[in-house]
């Protein structure tokens, strides 16, 4: 299985086959983050490169991959995931080329470049993350890299070892042949998506599944089937006690979500999430008509929330339990919150002579350009939260005042999400 020298024309379409493949791969898991880290679908055309093409061209296209896929799709995004991906799939595609070029073409010397690769890898991935990490001020524990890098990958590290194999095997047929069979079945499941797009009743929202209740459904399903075939009373008799025994654990450990504010992490607009009481509100500096889920649609879903009451300039104030909503304040059990969106306006009819209006929390959009002087002359903050969309350089120079002021701050671009969840 002796890996073939092409010409530089046919190197330059396999390159793009894979590169190909490296965008459309991780859309098999709808773009959710914590599908796309267990099951890792960029890894397979970058590695499949390296073996195929050799190092160099597996080192560009694994370089070029994550970045591309995040300036056209958003997904994953720039900073930090897509840059530590642009290392981690170049160090992929680089080392298994290099090393299957200098070993016999075997099954054990298969396996050994593939998992020297991908230890490589993911040595690479951490050690930019940690550099990032150092760049951004916070920090990046060795738990951190362990889970990302071992225990939340092992279903797609598996597959990996698995399928790669297969697939190096299977490449023994013409690749012209396999580059138009890959062709036709992309273009025939673009198709396909775009029938039953439009297909009536083909978007299920408000639905969410824990990873226990799909393996219960998997399990219970094997016993059902297993259980009618064989007609057995003791398989009966065993799913109905596997069912029961889910079942009283599931409500023994069921917890009602938290009242909770949200600070959502994205790139885009910063939402601003209050629930309580299976009620929840979303704050939204942006008057422009909402196209398509807004940041948190999963987890809004996850905690129960199939609707939300969006809130936005011009929007009439609500009031509920422990909660007031006049745009831009709030009032979150005895929490007071301002959305700072546009400069100018802030407090200028709320404001008392010589006296400043007491704000627990202030959160700051991309659209306001003022700074930290600014506010302070008409509230008493307790805590900035810095928005996902906010530039870098505005960021900065609000850290840098609040450091100055003495004000806690927290910037959500580098820290992730921010959360407040009031005292029980």
């Amino acid at each position: 299985m002796k890996t073939k020298n092409f010409s530089p024309a046919r190197n330059v379409v396999l390159a793009a086959l894979f590169l190909a493949l490296a965008f459309v791969l991780p859309m098999v898991t709808g773009h959710l983050p914590q599908v796309g880290n267990m099951l890792c679908p960029m890894h397979f055309p970058i590695l499949l490169c390296g073996f195929v093409l050799g190092g160099p061209w597996g080192l560009a296209v694994g370089f070029a991959a994550p970045l591309f896929r995040s300036v056209l799709f958003g997904m994953p995004p720039m900073f930090p995931v897509a840059i530590s991906m642009a290392f981690e799939l170049a160090a992929y595609g680089l080392v298994s080329g290099l090393v299957w070029r200098r070993v016999k073409h075997t099954l054990p010397m298969m396996y050994a470049a593939l998992v020297t690769a991908m230890v490589a890898g993911r040595l690479v991935w951490g050690a930019v993350r940690f550099v990032l990490a150092g760049l951004t001020g916070s920090s990046f524990p060795f738990s951190a890299f362990l889970s990302g890098a071992l225990l939340t990958a092992v279903p797609g590290i598996v597959a990996q070892l698995v399928l790669i194999p297969l697939l190096l095997t299977a490449l023994h047929l013409p690749y012209l042949w396999l580059a138009t069979a890959t062709d036709l079945l992309l273009r025939f499941i673009e198709r396909l998506s775009l029938a039953i797009d439009h297909l009536p009743g083909s978007h299920l929202e408000g639905v969410w599944l824990e990873p226990r209740y799909l393996w219960g459904y998997f399990i219970g399903g094997i016993l059902i089937y297993l259980t009618v075939k064989r007609r057995s009373k003791r398989l009966l008799g065993l799913t109905l006690g596997a069912a029961i025994l889910f079942l009283a654990a599931d409500l023994a450990t069921h917890r009602a979500p938290c009242p909770e504010i949200v600070v959502y992490e994205d790139p885009q607009s910063t939402v601003v999430q209050l629930s309580d009481r299976g009620h929840c509100y979303l704050l939204l500096p942006d008057t422009l008509p909402v196209e398509g889920p807004l940041p948190g649609e999963p987890y809004r879903q996850q905690n129960g929330y199939a609707s939300y009451t969006l809130i936005q300039p011009g929007t009439t104030p609500v009031e509920g339990p422990q909660l007031l909503v006049d745009y831009p304040f709030a009032l979150f059990h005895g929490k007071r919150l301002l959305l700072l969106d546009t400069p100018g306006r802030k407090g200028s009819d709320t404001q008392l002579p010589g006296e400043r209006l007491s704000i627990d929390y202030a959160v700051v959009d991309r659209q306001f350009d003022g700074r930290l002087a600014d506010v302070v002359r008409l509230f008493d903050i307790g805590q900035v939260i810095i928005g996902a969309n906010v530039h870098p350089s505005r960021a900065r120079l609000w850290l840098n005042d609040c450091y100055k002021q003495g004000i806690a701050c927290h910037d959500v671009r580098t820290e992730g999400a921010w959360t407040y969840r009031p005292a029980r």
